[in-house]
């Protein structure tokens, strides 16, 4: 329940920054944060071996691989005959993953050439390590793009000058200032995800959150997290 209040207080608080700083001084953190998305998109193929073949990604997969075999039996006997990836979602969601994780998942798993005596701990062990190690290294790409470009709009801001928007501009300073803050939240969001599947202490406490969520939203954007969505879209 502790983070539905701390989510709820961090969106009233940003929606009246928004209110009082206007759309004016916060277009540019929003023109920054939609290049950053398309540049991270366009850049994160040069970086993506780098990523899932590497240091990261060998650190990752026998974590990974302790995880799922912690999760039950079932991970650790033979997938069956003629697997599908609706059993296969079915079987993942027990886990606690997000909905967006186990998608990716299973976007990554070939089910038409599974070879005879593979368990399920091997046959999902490297395509969710490999999620995890894209996820890790999109998100620090878009971070770094986000405030190489947050820095050059401030500058290039400083020449500008910028009309008064009156209430207009009000408004729509909290509509984005609330766009921001949510996209942060669902970055902090993932990256617990991600520390949840190797920290048992986390996964602990991240799966009692989920079970006392009063309100609702740290359980909605935890399943539904609005980065992952677009990570998921923009990687199709």
């Amino acid at each position: 329940m502790i983070f539905d209040v701390i989510i709820l207080c961090v969106l009233i608080v940003a929606l009246i920054v928004g209110l009082f700083s206007g759309f004016a001084k916060q277009a540019r953190g929003l023109l920054a944060f939609v290049l950053a998305i398309f540049l991270a998109k366009l850049l994160f193929p040069i970086f993506e071996n780098w990523f899932t073949t590497g240091a990261l990604y060998n650190g990752v997969f026998p974590r990974i691989d302790a995880w799922l075999l912690r999760q039950g039996d079932l991970f650790s006997q033979t997938v069956p005959d003629g697997m599908t990836e609706e059993q296969m979602f079915a079987i993942l969601s027990q886990t606690k993953l997000p909905t967006f994780a186990v998608n990716l998942v299973i976007k990554n798993v070939d089910f038409s050439n599974i070879a005879p005596g593979t368990t399920f701990s091997q046959l999902l062990a490297p395509s969710l390590a490999k999620v995890i190690c894209s996820i890790i290294g999109y998100v620090l790409l878009f971070i770094v793009l986000l405030i190489g470009l947050v820095i050059v709009l401030w500058i290039l801001g400083k020449v500008l000058t910028w009309g008064f928007l009156g209430v207009i501009d009000k408004i729509l300073g909290g509509i984005f200032s609330l766009a921001n803050v949510l996209i942060i939240i669902s970055l902090f969001l993932m990256l617990l995800t991600v520390l949840a599947k190797t920290i048992p202490a986390v996964d602990t406490f991240v799966a009692d959150q989920l079970a006392t969520s009063k309100f609702g939203l740290f359980s909605w954007l935890y399943h539904n997290n609005i980065v992952g969505w677009l990570i998921d879209k923009l990687t199709k």
